[in-house]
């Protein structure tokens, strides 16, 4: 399939698809259409895209995101975004949107409209649907649009792997002897930061050393050597997860923050 075709497809079933957003906090039948009014408004931050199973985050989509306007008037404005990893830019996709009630949706983009189921669990969202006779599934989690500056507080220091994952295979006390990540305090609108890896097959460390950008309160964006890549990044007390990828495949770091 060339890439042309796939990524048209890929955009077309991120927007349109049927979609389901399940809730524990209130049932579909009690939700009311200005209760999804202001549920949906936000934007969410797509960390599973998956099509007929095969998983297309962290492979071929760099990142992705859907932004839900606060509606004016009788319908509302959305945003979709997608990066993939062979282009340097990001494609912006708009379109309109109104709420039929507590449990669809409509959204319109060039001409088209399609009509969208809709539930909601708190912060987390899943998209559910078919496209061309195969299963679609979205998961995406709200983003918290000041939540960067306590995502630049907490990364600061030096953090050592407990886990390094590529493709679900694990490096750490395998074939790397130990590594670490060191974020520097911002200057000015980026900050430095160093990774060591030590192999076990080599004497020497091998130090990488670039710059970084707290895009969001889950986001990172970290450029070395002339390649930048965003991480998904999420804290438990003194550990630290990023998320993302490497050469198509899925990229896990698990550090602890070093004393």
């Amino acid at each position: 399939m060339k890439m042309s075709i796939l990524k048209s497809s890929l955009l077309l079933l991120a927007i349109f698809a049927t979609a389901i957003f399940t809730s524990c906090e209130k049932d579909e039948d009690d939700r009311t259409a200005e209760d999804l009014k202001k549920e949906i408004a936000g934007i969410w931050d797509v960390t599973s895209f998956k099509v007929g199973g095969s998983e297309y985050m962290n492979t071929i989509v760099e990142a992705a995101s859907i932004e839900y306007k606060t509606f004016t008037g009788t319908q509302g404005d959305f945003i979709q975004t997608i990066k993939y990893f062979d282009e340097d830019t990001t494609e912006t996709n708009r379109g309109k949107y109104a709420v039929l009630d507590g449990s669809s949706i409509k959204m319109t983009d060039d001409g088209e409209s399609y009509t969208l189921k809709v539930t909601l669990n708190g912060d987390n969202l899943q998209l559910e649907g078919q496209q061309d006779g195969k299963p679609l599934q979205i998961k995406a989690k709200r983003r918290d649009p000041n939540g960067a500056g306590t995502v630049k507080t907490k990364l600061v220091g030096t953090w050592d792997f407990s886990s390094l994952k590529i493709g679900g295979q694990e490096y750490i006390n395998t074939s790397v002897e130990k590594g670490s990540l060191r974020f520097d305090a911002y200057t000015g609108a980026e900050g430095n930061f160093q990774q060591k890896l030590k192999f076990k097959d080599e004497t020497l460390e091998e130090v990488t050393e670039g710059k970084y950008k707290v895009l969001d309160n889950n986001r990172v964006e970290m450029t070395a050597k002339g390649e930048t890549h965003i991480f998904r990044v999420a804290f438990n007390g003194n550990e630290v997860q990023l998320e993302g990828a490497q050469d198509g495949l899925s990229l896990v770091i698990k550090a602890g923050k070093r004393n």
